[in-house]
C-alpha cells in the first residue's frame, strides 16, 4: 500500500533504584543538566525506592480521628459473632486485600500502590541546591542542583507491607452489600479504647507497632505532581469509583520483628466491651 510513511514516537524510560543526578553538559548557570529527548518524544525517569528509602518515611504514625467515634464492622455473622462474644478478630495484611477470591468490594490488586507524576516541557527548569524545587526533586530520586528539560519524572510507590483491619464510619445497608460475603454489622464504641486493646492482643501474637487509624483518601492511584500530598499514603488510598461509598476506616499496625507478616488471629476478652452487633 503506498501513502506517506510517518516516523513513530518511542517512549523512554530510564529506570532508576537510587538515582543520582548526572551531568548531560552544562547548564547555563555552570552546574548539572538532565535532558530527555527531543520535545514530545516522552523520556521518563522512573524512580522506584527500595528499602529504607521507601520504607522509612511510609511508616511515620498518622494522625488518628478522634477517639470517640463509633465505626462499623461489616463481615460474616459467624465472624461477627467471634467478635462480639470471645473478642476474636482476623488482623490482615495490606498485600492480602490483593487476593481476588476475596471477592467484590475487598479484593483490591492494586492496593498499597500510588504513582505519581511529573513533565518538565521545552523550557529549561531549574533546581539550585537548598531550594524548595531541588527537595521536590529529590522525590523523584535526582539529588544535587542543576537544570532539567524535556523530560518527564515518574515515583512509583509500594507501601511496605503492614497489618490492617478496616471498618467503617456508616451505620448502612448500602455499605453492607457492597461488600462481598458480608451480612452482619458490629458496631465499635470509643474506637480509640477498642484500638488500644486490639493492639495489645497483636502484641501478645507478635510485637508490632500501632500506627493510628484514620479514614480512607478515595483518589486515583495515578497522581500528577500538582495534586499529590506527602500525607496521601498508599495504605490509605482507594480508587473512588470502585471503594468510594464505603466510607471505609483503617487501622494500622507496623511489625517489628523483621519476619514476614501474615494475617494474625488476636483475641482479647476485653475487645468485646467495645462491640454489639447491629441489625440493619
Amino acid at each position: 500500500m503506498g501513502g506517506k510513511r510517518t516516523r513513530r514516537t518511542t517512549t523512554k524510560r530510564i529506570f532508576a533504584e537510587k538515582a543520582t543526578f548526572e551531568s548531560r553538559g552544562n547548564s547555563d548557570f555552570g552546574t548539572k543538566r538532565l535532558l530527555g529527548s527531543a520535545e514530545g518524544s516522552g523520556t521518563t525517569l522512573i524512580y522506584k525506592p527500595t528499602g529504607d528509602d521507601g520504607s522509612i518515611a511510609e511508616f511515620r504514625p498518622i494522625a488518628s480521628m478522634d477517639r470517640e467515634v463509633t465505626l462499623y464492622k461489616y463481615l460474616p455473622r459467624r465472624y461477627a459473632e467471634d467478635l462480639v462474644r470471645d473478642g476474636s478478630t482476623r488482623v490482615g495484611t495490606l498485600y492480602d486485600f490483593r487476593r481476588i477470591e476475596l471477592g467484590a468490594g475487598v479484593a483490591d490488586p492494586n492496593e498499597g500502590q500510588l504513582r505519581v507524576n511529573r513533565k518538565i516541557g521545552g523550557q529549561l527548569h531549574y533546581f539550585p541546591a537548598g531550594t524548595q524545587e531541588a527537595e521536590a526533586m529529590k522525590f523523584f530520586g535526582i539529588s544535587g542542583e542543576g537544570a532539567v528539560q524535556n523530560i518527564s519524572f515518574r515515583r512509583d510507590i509500594e507501601h511496605p507491607g503492614v497489618f490492617v483491619w478496616c471498618c467503617s464510619t456508616e451505620f448502612s445497608a448500602d455499605v453492607e452489600s457492597s461488600l462481598e460475603g458480608a451480612d452482619a454489622c458490629v458496631e465499635i464504641r470509643n474506637a480509640g479504647l477498642f484500638f488500644d486493646e486490639l493492639t495489645r492482643a497483636i502484641h501478645a501474637v507478635r510485637p508490632v507497632e500501632f500506627l493510628g487509624f484514620r479514614k480512607v483518601t478515595y483518589t486515583p492511584r495515578n497522581q500528577n505532581w500538582e495534586s499529590y500530598s506527602p500525607d496521601m499514603s498508599a495504605a490509605f488510598v482507594k480508587d473512588p469509583g470502585s471503594y468510594g461509598a464505603q466510607n471505609e476506616v483503617r487501622a494500622v499496625w507496623r511489625s517489628l520483628d523483621g519476619n514476614p507478616i501474615k494475617a494474625e488471629f488476636p483475641r482479647s476478652a476485653a475487645l468485646t466491651e467495645f462491640c454489639a452487633i447491629r441489625e440493619l
